[in-house]
């Protein structure tokens, strides 16, 4: 199967084992390489700890994108209905998480729509294929355009109680299937033709550098620094433990060692010696080492250093400036990366609408979405954003009603009304309440004031 999947395309071999070493590495399954003529025993000492700050790099850069989730308007309302089912049958929100997870480690994210049978009945299943499994060939007239897709898979074959290796070789025109090696028309749908007229896989990359249609990936640049971080890890948790369980060396001793109620140790002859084995490894060298390879990975990955390492001179946390300059390069790298996942949303929205009309005979035209992306990145300082707010309804910017569909996007104009209704009625009373001590003439002039403010913030 190998040969007719890659077709002696060396690149390709290359990219697939880069791929396949970074999830190896995400998943904290490799070490640093042994060195020439090391012992085993020396090598388990000296990589025996595997602390992930590449996993790290790729949940804090998947929670700044899909974290909190995002919003479509989408037009017309046929294919907003249709959209909305099939992302509830996918449980959008979790897919786009491991969608995501994806796209940093291997560069690239390909989801296919396909139709599928579900709990309920038949519909749109997302299908996420690995980068390290789909071969793209390009068109030679026009290189920024997929000819085939070549996609492998595991095949269980139920006949035979065996797992076989797929491969489905995809034009706009065709669609056959290989198992190790052979053809398979009996598997193919439609007499081998693409009922589609597509390619129905939509690329999802995770950066522009790199060669269409694959992108780039968040952790290749870091795996030598977390390779050697671990090692100096390593270092000091063996000086820790060294110093703690220290080895006993002997000389001249003869017979057993006697340890009496308080561990001292009798020695027989008078040329006897016992000591401990200390350790002239330094510490503090590797721990200062450790400190500085957390800001390098850091600032290679576009993320905040670890919180407690890198605050001196921001401010309280409290701070929206200090946690904004913290996460700096991180909101600038995710503005970017919305703009890329953003593009293919739009696409795997078109290719499901025309998978799902192939199969139901709908007729839908393509939709017109506008993405609604988190707004917040970080979190935020409420005092300052509640100063912001009054600051712009006194400057007449902005209305009370239009600052509560802020805060509140699912809420109806109806809800709206009569929560600004309920407000005036407990500032009237508040009020009234403190004036019980005024005497008439005041009362009739806050009696006065209250009432225009109601008019106003319920006619706002």
């Amino acid at each position: 199967m190998r040969a007719l999947w890659l077709e002696g395309a060396e690149r390709e071999r290359q990219r697939i084992r880069e791929i396949q070493t970074r999830w190896a590495w995400y998943h904290g399954q490799v070490q640093v390489p042994a060195e020439p003529g090391e012992t085993k025993d020396h090598y388990a000492r000296r990589a025996k700890l595997m602390i992930n700050l590449m996993k790290r790099t790729v949940k804090i850069k998947r929670s700044m994108l899909y974290g909190t989730g995002i919003k479509a308007d989408i037009e017309p309302a046929k294919a907003r209905k249709a959209l909305e089912a099939i992302h509830e049958l996918n449980d959008i929100h979790r897919f786009r998480l491991r969608l995501a997870t994806a796209g940093m480690v291997a560069g690239t994210g390909i989801v296919q729509p396909v139709w599928a049978q579900w709990e309920d009945g038949p519909g749109i299943k997302y299908r996420l294929h690995g980068a390290e499994n789909v071969i793209a060939i390009m068109d030679p007239m026009d290189p920024e355009t997929i000819k085939e897709l070549r996609v492998v898979s595991d095949w269980f074959d139920p006949d035979g109680d065996k797992m076989h290796v797929k491969m489905e070789a995809v034009t706009a025109a065709t669609w056959r299937v290989f198992v190790d090696d052979e053809h398979r028309p009996d598997l193919e749908v439609d007499g081998g033709k693409n009922p589609y007229g597509f390619l129905p896989f939509v690329f999802f990359r995770n950066t522009e550098d790199s060669e269409l249609p694959w992108g780039g990936d968040e952790i290749a640049d870091l795996i030598n620094m977390q390779g050697e971080f671990n090692c100096r890890a390593s270092d000091a948790s063996n000086v820790v433990k060294h110093h703690g369980s220290p080895a006993l060396v002997t000389k001249n001793v003869r017979g057993q060692i006697v340890l009496g109620p308080d561990r001292h140790i009798e020695l027989q002859g008078s040329d006897a010696d016992v000591s401990y084995l200390t350790w002239n490894q330094d510490m503090p060298g590797a721990i200062a080492l450790m400190d500085r390879m957390v800001d390098w990975m850091a600032t290679v990955s576009e993320t905040p250093a670890p919180e407690l390492m890198n605050l001196e001179g921001l401010g309280n946390l409290t701070s929206g400036r200090a946690i904004r300059l913290l996460y700096a390069m991180t909101i600038r790298s995710t503005l970017e990366r919305q703009l890329l996942y953003g593009a293919a949303e739009k696409e795997l929205a078109w290719a499901s609408l025309r998978v799902l009309g192939t199969h139901t005979g709908s007729s839908f035209d393509r939709p017109e979405m506008t993405l609604h992306w988190p707004s917040d990145l970080v979190p935020v300082d409420e005092l300052t954003r509640l100063k912001g707010f009054r600051a712009k309804r006194e400057l007449k910017l902005e209305t009370q009603a239009d600052q509560l569909r802020q805060l509140h996007p699912d809420w109806t104009d109806d809800r709206i009304a009569e929560y600004q209704t309920a407000i005036a009625a407990e500032r009237t009373a508040m009020i009234r309440g403190a004036g019980e001590s005024l005497t008439p003439r005041e009362n009739a002039e806050i009696e006065r004031v209250m009432a225009e403010a109601e008019k106003a913030a319920v006619g706002e």
